[in-house]
């Protein structure tokens, strides 16, 4: 029996005949994600990227709104905000809101997962816990603000408790008083916030092999 081993240059055309003339070529595979992706990507630009290119544009011109031709001002306005000291004291709130909520979430969020994870209380204290403890995050954001706002209020329950505590003797602005709402605010958002990351974390913590 005998075989014969053709030439590089005949095995290629054996094996990969040239297209017909007029023969529709099918596109490669690998431009083929591209395709699906064009749509996505052209709608991102006319929606998002053209829109932010415009505002920037809009920025370094005076009272687009109002005036027809507006004026060219430059990088004006981003130096009258830095140099604001309102834009240094907002975000100066906001680091304190952000940081402080972030730490309170993860520490009473671990808490609460670990006592719940924990074999010293019973199944039924458990729940009751567990349901206690979700309870804030079954609140829309509305009903949360409208709560607090009651809550909050002069004339609400809690500034009649520390005043039939005699621990203040006025009625406390706590949504007003710039030396208090920051730190009303914070509060209501951890307090808000928090179930997600006990859930997260118990969830972590019974995945934990005893």
């Amino acid at each position: 029996m005998t075989s014969a081993v053709l030439p590089d240059a005949e095995a290629q055309q054996l094996g990969s005949p040239e297209p017909r003339p007029g023969a529709i070529r099918k596109p490669k595979k690998t431009f083929v994600p591209y395709g699906y992706l064009t749509p996505t990507m052209v709608l991102l630009t006319i929606l998002m990227v053209i829109p932010i290119v415009m505002v920037i544009g809009y920025s370094l011109m005076d009272n687009v709104i109002m005036k027809k031709n507006p004026q060219f001002v430059g990088f004006k306005h981003y130096s009258d905000i830095l140099t604001s000291e309102s834009f240094w004291s907002a975000v100066s709130n906001t680091l304190f809101f952000t940081g402080v909520s972030v730490i309170a979430h993860l520490i009473i969020g671990l808490a609460f997962a670990m006592m719940l994870n924990t074999n010293l209380l019973g199944n039924r204290t458990k729940a009751l816990f567990r349901t206690i403890y979700v309870l804030p995050w079954l609140f829309t954001v509305a009903i949360i603000a409208v709560l607090w706002r009651l809550l909050l209020d002069p004339n609400g329950v809690i500034n009649y408790l520390l005043t039939a505590t005699n621990l203040t003797s006025t009625q406390v602005e706590w949504l007003s008083q710039p030396e208090t709402a920051l730190f009303a605010v914070t509060f209501i958002n951890i307090w808000s916030g928090y179930p997600f990351y006990m859930v997260s974390l118990l969830a972590g913590l019974q995945g934990i092999p005893t």
